[in-house]
C-alpha cells in the first residue's frame, strides 16, 4: 500500500501537469478469489460490480484525481499474458494517450528483468506504456524527457509521439544517441581482408556526421512543434543502459524525469534496445516510457489475421 501511494504521487503530477483525464482499470478473473471459472453470467456481473467497488475504494485513498469511474475487466481465467492483452485491447480501442503501470522490480541479482505484467503488456500494447517504479522517489514536476534512439524509422515514429507528450507537459527533450565504434582501429590486425585503421576511422567519422545531421533534423522538427530539443551523442565507456542512466539520474544538466525509447528499433538494434529497455526497467528510478511503433503493430496483427484465415 505504501509503494502504491508513493507511485501515485508521481502519476498524479503527470496528470495535473498534462491535464490528463485518467481512469483506474484492472483485470481480474474469478479463480483469483477461488470462484469457479464457469459461473453464470449473473454472477459474472456481480463479480464485476464488486471488483469495481473495491477498486474505487483503493483509488479514493490515493493522491489521484480520477475523472472517469474505475473499471474492472473480467476474464474467464487468470493469465498474465491474457490480462496484458485485455488491458492493451481496452486502451487501444479507446485511443488513450498512454497506459500507466507500476512496476515492483528492484535492481540486483535475484530479480527478473522488466517484471512480469509490464513485460507482457509491452509486448502487446499499441499505445505508449509508462512504467513507474514503486521504489522511486515521487516526482512533483516533469521538465526533461530523455529519448534514446538509433535514428531508425521505428524510432522516428516513436520520437513524434514523444514530442506530443513533451509539448503537452511543456518539457524539453534530450535526444540521446549512443555512438560507439564496434571495430576499434587500435586492435584491428594487419590483413589484406581487413580495412586499414585509417579507412575504418574515416568510415565511422562519416557515419557519425550522418547521424549528427539526422539529429539536427529531428531537433528542428521538435522546434517547429514548440519543443526544445537538445542533442547528446555519448561515447563514454559503459553499456547503453548505464550511459542512459548517467544522463538521466545525474546532477543538474545530467538529469531527466522520464526516459523514453522504442522497445524495438531496427532489424539489428531491436535486440539491443530490447535488452536496454529491460535493463532500464530493472535499474531506473525514473519513469520509463515505452513508445510503440503502431505501424508495425498493425502490420503484425494483419499478418496474424491472414494466417488464421488461411488456417481455417
Amino acid at each position: 500500500a505504501k509503494k502504491l501511494a508513493k507511485a501515485s504521487k508521481t502519476i498524479s503530477a503527470l496528470l495535473r501537469q498534462g491535464s490528463y483525464a485518467a481512469q483506474a482499470v484492472t483485470v481480474m478473473s474469478p479463480d483469483q478469489v477461488v470462484w469457479p471459472s464457469n459461473f453464470s453470467s449473473s454472477w459474472a456481473e456481480h463479480f464485476r460490480r464488486t471488483g469495481t467497488d473495491a477498486l474505487g475504494t483503493i483509488t479514493s485513498r490515493l493522491d489521484l484525481d480520477l475523472e472517469i469511474a474505475p473499471q474492472v475487466l473480467v476474464q474467464s481465467y487468470h493469465s498474465r499474458k491474457l490480462s496484458a492483452q485485455s488491458l492493451a485491447d481496452f486502451a487501444g480501442n479507446r485511443h488513450v494517450a498512454m497506459t500507466v503501470v507500476m512496476t515492483h522490480v528492484k535492481s540486483g541479482k535475484g530479480f527478473a528483468p522488466f517484471g512480469g505484467f509490464a513485460d507482457a503488456l509491452m509486448n502487446v500494447s499499441s499505445v505508449p506504456v509508462l512504467a513507474v517504479n514503486a521504489e522511486a522517489e515521487p516526482l512533483k514536476r516533469y521538465s526533461t524527457i530523455l529519448f534514446a534512439c538509433d535514428f531508425s524509422d521505428e524510432c522516428r515514429r516513436a520520437f513524434e509521439k514523444t514530442l506530443v507528450l513533451a509539448r503537452r507537459l511543456e518539457c524539453r527533450v534530450r535526444l540521446f544517441h549512443r555512438f560507439f565504434n564496434p571495430f576499434d582501429p587500435m586492435f584491428v590486425p594487419a590483413s589484406p581482408f581487413v580495412p586499414a585503421a585509417s579507412d575504418l576511422a574515416e568510415f565511422f567519422s562519416g557515419h557519425e556526421e550522418k547521424m549528427l545531421k539526422q539529429a539536427h533534423e529531428w531537433a528542428a522538427r521538435g522546434t517547429r512543434q514548440g519543443v526544445k530539443v537538445e542533442i547528446v551523442f555519448d561515447k563514454k565507456a559503459g553499456t547503453t543502459a548505464e550511459r542512459i542512466l548517467a544522463w538521466s539520474h545525474g546532477e543538474r544538466h545530467h538529469r531527466a524525469d522520464i526516459i523514453a525509447l522504442a522497445p524495438q528499433a531496427g532489424a539489428l538494434a531491436g535486440l539491443v534496445l530490447g535488452s536496454v529497455s529491460r535493463d532500464l526497467l530493472r535499474s531506473s528510478k525514473k519513469p520509463i516510457l515505452l513508445v510503440h511503433d503502431t505501424e508495425n503493430s498493425k502490420g503484425k496483427r494483419n499478418a496474424e489475421q491472414k494466417d488464421r484465415k488461411s488456417d481455417d
